[in-house]
This record gives structure tokens, C-alpha cells and sequence, in this order.
């Protein structure tokens, strides 16, 4: 029933904002959207790293909108000249209708519905191909279908990290059949490149951690299900402290995990 909401929404959207596309594309007008629901913060993940890009090495060039679900929160970027809009508000519409480039993660794709001259690049938000997606899952319906199709042709470009992602999640899942670009994801090149110095000293500094120790990072992509998954970190770190080394245990839980999840950590040292 949520996804064919979803997709009559679409509908609804393309035949109200119809009048909109009388309002020129601004050839260099780009706005960046991340994945929005959850507890999350919407500058990160791909989208933001492109941005970041553009805007160190093309200062001034692109008028820059970010859509963001609270603008308040995000006041800090309008020094970096960017602009802010509230996510689903009227106001919104005609940026989103206007802009040359669309960089999303997964937002908007799935639903908006964005112009032929506007060209929309999907980041996506994850690596490898290790779940099922839209219709590759078992209960998908017509409006899952619908949605599918929908999301095809909405997307000129996607980035992939992968050539199995490529095949799995795009070709398969999306039945999307446009231009691919097999790069990796845009916010790990700093990883790739080997620039860990600054980010390492921020992020140790942030959890008090002194330089000469080490952290590890849990980050299970688990949601909603009945199976009791339990980490428990102190074996973990005794494990690897029998080297003589000392080790902090840090764990990020996924955006849509909630109390339905039967997922905990314990131990004294989390």
C-alpha cells in the first residue's frame, strides 16, 4: 500500500507541477539532495563529497541548492555559499524543476518527476551488491513495478562502485538501462587516495581517543526482523589488545533501526 501511494503521488506531482515547466532550466544551477527518513544527517554520504568537490575546484561557477529536511540545522553551509530548501515544501518545487544537474544518493529518483532537460545523477549510498532491492524482492507488485520503471527513466547517470552493483542493483534491480559509471563512491576517495591524517586526528580528538590508540567501527546495515543479533565488543577488543595495543569500540547503528530490531551491543567499553 506505501509504495502505491508513493506511486500515484508521482502522478498526482507530474500533472500538478505541469505549469512549472514553463520556468527556464538554469544551465548552471545544481541541487544535491541525501537520503532523507530516520535519524540522519542529510549533508554526507556521496552527494555531499561531489558538492564539496565543485566547490573547491569551481568556486563561484554553479549556483549550489542543497534540499534538506530542516534548514535551521544546516545554517553553517550558507557560508560556503550554499543555498538551503526544505525538503517536500511548495518552496522547493520550482528549484527542483529549474536545476540543470540533480545529485541525489536515492532520494527524489524514485517519485519526482524531473524534466528531459535536467539530468539526474544517482550516487547511490552503499557498495558491493549484497541485498535485494525494489524488484528483485520477493513481494514485488505492480506498484513496486511501477516504481521501478518510474525510477528508470528519471535517472540519466548512475555511480556505481562496483561491476556487480553495476549488474545486481542497477540492470537487475532497477531495470535501469542508461549510462553507468563504474568509479567507486565519491566519499571514499579520500580513503582510496590515502589523505587520513586530518580526518584520523578529528575523529580520535572527537571521542577523546589519544593518537597512538585505535578504534574499530561496527556499522551493521540491520533494520527491522526477529532474529537476535548480539555484539559483543569486550571479546572483540580483548582479541585484539592480545597484540599490546589499545582499542576503542565504536558502533553506528543504521538510520531505520529502531526497537522492531532485535540488534544490541554489549559490553562495558562501547
Amino acid at each position: 500500500m506505501k509504495t502505491l501511494c508513493k506511486v500515484a503521488f508521482s502522478e498526482v506531482l507530474r500533472i500538478g507541477l505541469f505549469p512549472l515547466r514553463i520556468l527556464k532550466i538554469k544551465s548552471n544551477r545544481i541541487l544535491f539532495t541525501g537520503l532523507t527518513g530516520g535519524n540522519v544527517n542529510e549533508y554526507t554520504c556521496n552527494p555531499k563529497y561531489v558538492c564539496e568537490y565543485i566547490l573547491k575546484h569551481y568556486p563561484g561557477e554553479y549556483e549550489i541548492i542543497w534540499a534538506v529536511s530542516d534548514p535551521k540545522k544546516y545554517e553553517w553551509l550558507k557560508e560556503k555559499g550554499i543555498r538551503l530548501v526544505k525538503h517536500f515544501s511548495l518552496a522547493s518545487f520550482p528549484w527542483l524543476m529549474t536545476a540543470k544537474v540533480i545529485v541525489s544518493n536515492g532520494s527524489y529518483a524514485p517519485w519526482f518527476p524531473f524534466r528531459q532537460g535536467q539530468y539526474f545523477i544517482n550516487t547511490w549510498h552503499g557498495g558491493g551488491a549484497y541485498k535485494r532491492v525494489e524488484n528483485d524482492k520477493p513481494n514485488a507488485n505492480w506498484a513496486t513495478r511501477q516504481r521501478v520503471r518510474f525510477c528508470a527513466e528519471n535517472i540519466n547517470l548512475f555511480i556505481s562502485s562496483c561491476r556487480m552493483a553495476s549488474k545486481k542493483l542497477f540492470r537487475e534491480g532497477y531495470h535501469y538501462q542508461g549510462e553507468i559509471l563504474e568509479i567507486g563512491m565519491p566519499r571514499n576517495d579520500f580513503l582510496v587516495n590515502g589523505e587520513l591524517e586530518e580526518t584520523t586526528a578529528r575523529v580520535k580528538a572527537y571521542y577523546g581517543i589519544p593518537a597512538d590508540e585505535h578504534l574499530i567501527l561496527y556499522a551493521p546495515t540491520y533494520r527491522y526482523g526477529n532474529k537476535e543479533v548480539v555484539m559483543d565488543a569486550d571479546k572483540v577488543l580483548e582479541v585484539l589488545e592480545r597484540s599490546g595495543e589499545k582499542w576503542h569500540f565504536l558502533y553506528r547503528a543504521h538510520r531505520y533501526q529502531d526497537e522492531r530490531t532485535n540488534l544490541c551491543v554489549k559490553g562495558s567499553r562501547v
